[in-house]
């Protein structure tokens, strides 16, 4: 039965084809919320638009009145056989032709959306090509940020190896009308544009699971072939968890619902600052960190971060972290990023975490949420999807971060809290415990940022070195023993308030810090918060005054004020008397 569609007749179409399948090709954005489809109106002047599904990036071009008028009406149907067919009516000479278009068969368009964070759309040509008695099936992916015209679409078609098998001189009339025809009848769905939370059209968020069908895994899949609708697998077991294994649910709830939170208004305004075990890198990675997460480096050019931060959603992105000089100039520019909520004037969807085996020496993290955790973690295995409620269960989250956290608690300390409560749906049985662990987790960050001071990790080196080398040769003032005066660069002086050592010992202990701080100012540094105690302030040395045959003597050396070099209840002093008594 043909039926008129604006300038076109559409006949052959009013059977649908049992399975769609789509092979994806390649990655596209919406600008709004609309599809435009498109025919001409009855002056045959202009284009209309109908039914608002996606914006209008495919648009025919307007075809010239003075063109119009000398157009052979075209007429775009598929026959009994799947062949795309026109019709041309001459005005001129009443003519009818009906004719074959492309050789193809079993044509087939889709036209997917996305408005979330940036409007995108995608128009999907499928069908099969005969040509000298082979079939092949091909899919064709139109993916613009302008405007398409008819001409270009069939130069595309052709591009791909699909004949015109006749137009002559009327073949930018029928291009403009095959464009309009594949778009009419396209079959239209809203999908989200990658993993994780997202809004429909409605404004209601949903959450696209791996399996789901995103654009972006249309683009990724270039030569797989999918159905067009793919059920989202969200199963996973809900197993009694050990503490470091809440720990990495709490972050994960931070990252995944992070689009959610933000709008809620309770995510967090600190880049995470994940401290683990030596050796237990990698393996923290893999728990925050799947295939599809984004990893940085601070020689990261800038475009690339701009795109990394702008189309990662509802995940982490991830910087391993060790320490250097430019590696913490790129934690300032990770902070900025999050603190002002966006990069480049684009809104982020995704939190960085910083991940390393130890704190920064003397870097201000009063500026991250420091988390550390302990042991070993090679055999945690964290399913992201367990930290993700059901879509209609987010009326209930948010009920309880708007009834249930304390108005005292800062903005960062709410963000952890909300992150808890993502979680209720479920472990509505071991909320508790989860909320007590994220107290725990607040509390732990406050008391970082004082175990973080130039002076926690100098005692930390100092001690480190100590039991390392199993150092023990000191000797007491003012009357050192011969053995030690005879080795004064290997050895260190003691009296009841001070500590005294060489340069060359103050190298060896602060070696690592030789590629983060130069030797002068980490000396200034440990002057400021009152370790070592200076006379000259070109050398930060003193004169240190000792006996040797009766004679006073002076030797320059550092001082350190002796009851800083204390880790817990144990001064260095103490530590090296104690391995000299067991020698």
């Amino acid at each position: 039965m043909a039926r008129k569609v604006g300038l076109f007749t559409v006949r052959g179409d009013d059977e649908e084809p049992d399975e769609k399948y789509i092979i994806p090709d390649s990655d596209i954005d919406l600008e709004d919320n609309y599809v435009n489809e498109q025919v001409y109106d009855n002056n045959y002047n202009d284009i209309s638009y109908h039914q608002p599904i996606i914006n209008n990036e495919f648009i025919i071009d307007e075809i010239e009145k003075d063109i119009i008028k000398q157009t052979i009406l075209p007429q775009i149907w598929i026959d009994e056989t799947g062949t795309i067919c026109y019709t041309l009516n001459t005005p001129d000479i009443y003519n009818t032709r009906q004719l074959p278009l492309l050789n193809v068969y079993g044509y087939q368009t889709y036209l997917y959306s996305s408005e979330y964070k940036k409007s995108k759309q995608i128009l999907i040509v499928k069908c099969i090509i005969i040509s000298s008695n082979t079939k092949n099936a091909i899919c064709i992916i139109f993916n613009y940020d302008k405007k398409i015209k008819g001409k270009d679409f069939i130069q595309t078609l052709i591009a791909s190896g699909i004949t015109l098998l006749s137009a002559g001189r009327y073949r930018n009339n029928l291009a403009d009308a095959l464009l309009s025809y594949s778009i009419n009848h396209a079959e239209k769905l809203e999908i989200p544009y990658s993993y994780g939370w997202w809004k429909k059209s409605d404004l209601k968020w949903k959450f696209a699971g791996k399996n789901d069908l995103t654009i972006k895994y249309i683009q990724e899949n270039k030569t797989d072939q999918i159905k067009t609708e793919i059920p989202c697998e969200n199963s996973y077991d809900i197993n009694d968890y050990t503490s470091n294994e809440q720990k990495f649910l709490i972050l994960i709830s931070l990252a995944v619902n992070y689009p959610v939170l933000k709008e809620y208004g309770m995510e967090l305004s600190k880049p995470l600052f994940v401290v683990v075990d030596k050796g237990q890198m990698k393996a923290a990675i893999d728990i925050l960190a799947d295939r599809d997460t984004s990893k940085l480096h601070s020689s990261i050019k800038k475009r690339e971060l701009v795109k990394i931060m702008t189309e990662t959603n509802s995940d982490f992105v991830v910087y391993p972290y060790i320490q250097s000089k430019k590696s913490d100039e790129f934690l300032s520019v990770i902070n900025d990023i999050v603190l002002a909520g966006e990069i480049d004037g684009n809104k982020i969807n995704a939190m960085p975490v910083i991940i390393s085996e130890n704190f920064p020496y003397g870097y201000d993290m009063e500026n991250f949420f420091t988390v550390c955790i302990e042991g070993s973690l090679d055999d945690i295995y964290i399913n992201k999807i367990a930290v993700v409620p059901p879509d209609e269960d987010l009326v209930i989250v948010k009920d309880k971060i708007d009834n249930e956290i304390a108005s005292s608690f800062s903005h960062n300390e709410k963000a952890l809290m909300a992150a808890v409560y993502f979680l209720y749906p479920n472990f509505k049985h071991e909320i508790v415990n989860y909320q007590t662990l994220a107290i725990k987790l607040i509390e732990e960050n406050d008391n970082n940022y004082d175990a973080n001071s130039l002076e926690y990790f100098f005692i930390e080196e100092l001690f480190n070195w100590q039991k390392k080398t199993g150092f023990h040769n000191i000797s007491q003032l003012p009357y050192p023993a011969n053995n030690a005066l005879e080795n004064m660069k290997n050895t260190i002086f003691f009296d009841e308030d001070y500590v005294y050592m060489h340069e060359n010992i103050f190298k060896e202990i602060t070696k690592k810090f030789e590629n983060i701080i130069s030797i002068n100012r980490l000396k200034k540094k440990l002057d400021d918060e009152g370790i070592l105690y200076k006379e000259n302030t070109n050398t930060y040395t003193v004169k240190m005054c000792y006996y040797k045959n009766e004679i006073l003597n002076r030797n320059r050396m550092l001082r350190f004020y002796r009851s800083k070099l204390y880790k817990g209840e144990t001064g260095f002093i103490e530590a090296c008397q104690y391995i000299e008594a067991y020698q």
